[in-house]
Formats: C-alpha cells, structure tokens, sequence
C-alpha cells in the first residue's frame, strides 16, 4: 500500500493517472523485458532512446528505427509491438464517477500524442487536465512534470492524488507534495483511494 507513506491532506481536489500501466496497458515495459532482459547494456541504451523521444529531444520514428536497431526488428514491427495497448474500461468506468466530484488529470511520459486513438473523444472527456511529457519537453520523475499537471488543473500539488503503476514515479510525485497510490490492479487501487478520500473527508 504505497500511500501510506506520504502525508493525507485535508482537502484533494483533483485524482491525476498515468496513462501507460493505468488507463491502458503499457506495451513499453514488456518489449523492453522481452528483448533486453538479457542484456544490461542495451536495455540502458532503449531507456535511454525512450526518455528522449519522451522529452521530444528525438523524433517518434528514429526512436523506433535505433530501438528496431537494438532489437534486430525492423521500426514498423517495434511500433506494433508497443501500441497494442488496450483500454482500461472498469477503471474508465469508475472515474466517470470520480469526475462528479473532483478534477480528474492525466500525466504521461509519451513521445506523440494517440491518446484519440487509445481512447477516443468520449473518454477524453473525462479529464480536466492532461500533460504528455513530449508537449513539454519533461518526463517523470522530474518535479516540472507535476507541477506541470496541477498548473493544468488550477490546484496545488498537495491537493492531489496521483496514481501510477511504476514506484519512481510515485516517489517523484510524492516529492512535491502529492498523495501517492501504486496502481496494481483495479480492486487494489479502488480500496486504497477510497481510504485515502474517506480518512480526507474525516479531516
């Protein structure tokens, strides 16, 4: 339960969510594991290539050509192997009923904005506030990346939630002064964010 590690604030006001691990599944991370588990030094040069193409300091297609390099794949087989990624339809349906209530965000490391085509307009809908680390030019866990997210959404960081899947992110946001909830499966999260607002409301 990684929220228990941080300080509970008496009023949150907005929930912010990955989008990669979260909202959808993350395609990034297993081809990562499939390809270079096995060797240190290349899976150091596809993070490497991943953080810039991220940050918008390399083009989507030389990321996905020097990655192909690195693979023995050709750029068209790394790009299908990284964007089957599924929507997270129980999750989608819950936060149609955080929404009433609080400003809902998205904060995402991603080279190119498919979010349209992840989720389509009516998801979208959903959030007040998105910030794609390749429109800024910041990636998780740099603390710009947060203070980008509540900037969006007119709220200070220690008023937010923020929910993601991997724990250095967590620890970036946590740093400027979030809440913290490790996302695992929806269950999991669902129990530790309504503790989180139940223990707020009583405060």
């Amino acid at each position: 339960m990684f929220a228990v590690g941080c300080i509970l604030l008496s009023m949150i006001k907005a929930i912010i969510f990955d989008c990669f691990g979260v909202l959808t599944t993350d395609g990034w991370h297993p081809f990562k594991n499939k390809y270079f588990a096995h060797d240190s030094d290349k899976a150091k040069e596809a993070t490497k290539l991943n953080g810039l193409a991220n940050s918008g300091q390399i083009e989507f297609q030389q990321f996905l050509n020097q990655v192909g390099d690195l693979a023995g794949l050709s750029a068209q087989q790394v790009h299908y192997e990284i964007s089957r990624n599924v929507a997270n339809e129980k999750l989608f349906e819950y936060i149609k009923g955080l929404a009433v209530q609080y400003k809902i965000g998205m904060l995402s490391n991603a080279a190119q904005n498919w979010l349209g085509e992840l989720f389509g307009p009516t998801r979208l809908e959903f959030f007040d506030g998105i910030v794609l680390s390749c429109d800024i030019g910041v990636n998780k866990p740099q603390k710009g990346a947060y203070e980008a997210i509540a900037s969006k959404l007119n709220v200070r960081p220690e008023e937010c939630i923020f929910v993601d899947d991997l724990t250095s992110y967590l620890h970036g946001a946590e740093a400027v002064g979030m809440t913290a909830i490790q996302y695992t499966d929806f269950d999991q999260f669902k129990t530790e964010l309504e503790a989180v607002l139940k223990n707020d409301q009583s405060e």
